[in-house]
């Protein structure tokens, strides 16, 4: 039975990375935002990869050992709230970034505020706290 688990999910991955692939990515927009047409289902589930990924980074499997079971609704509680917050906000956001081209929240900023400054405090912090993280 968990063979066969495991190779429906093989199977399922594999044909997605197949659909995937026939995606046009030749520009950054394509490559990056994935044309900016990512479905629903697929978007729920980058963010719950990006989520859980940041909580295996802050140690919270090894809290989940340790505490038990009931450790583990602080990770739905933050997915939940980080799906909330995506709608809420990136709903306005995402509509911005198609109607102005915007690839990075950097160029939303800097179209926003118009500082310059402040653009680049942005994305140097965003590299400071991604590099970290990149490299585990």
């Amino acid at each position: 039975m968990i063979y066969a688990i495991l190779i429906g999910y093989i199977a399922i991955v594999f044909l997605g990375s197949l659909r995937g692939a026939k995606q046009d990515a030749t520009t950054p927009e394509g490559y990056f935002l994935a044309n900016r047409n990512l479905g629903t289902l697929a978007l729920f589930f980058t963010i719950l990869a990006t989520n859980f990924s940041a909580f295996y980074f802050l140690g919270f499997a090894g809290a989940g050992y340790r505490v038990g079971y009931a450790h583990f609704v602080t990770m739905a509680f933050g997915t939940g709230f980080a799906c909330l917050s995506f709608y809420i906000l990136g709903t306005k956001i995402w509509s911005l970034g198609k109607a102005n081209g915007y690839i990075t929240t950097a160029e939303l900023i800097y179209d926003q505020t118009g500082s310059t400054a402040l653009r680049y405090v942005y994305a140097g912090v965003m590299l400071l706290f991604t590099f970290p993280y990149m490299a585990l």
